[in-house]
């Protein structure tokens, strides 16, 4: 799992960083269906189970994080 969730990190940190707050909620909710489908997780499972089963914190966190530093 670990390998998968580094890889995950590259782009939609990217994204999120030229698209700015905007567009966040579009790329967590494209992450987390890529972690549904990793970890076998029905649809309707809510995205905060998906990122504790995952261990990655919000994009939203990792964004701003790297914005102010």
């Amino acid at each position: 799992m670990e390998v998968n969730v580094s890889k995950t990190k590259v782009v939609p940190f990217a994204e999120g960083s030229i698209w700015g707050p905007l567009q966040l909620k579009t790329i967590e909710n494209a992450q987390k269906d890529f972690f549904n489908r990793i970890l076998q997780l029905p649809p309707c499972t809510p995205g905060y189970a998906v990122r504790l089963e995952s261990g990655v914190p919000p994009l939203a966190v990792q964004v701003l994080d790297a914005s102010i530093r």
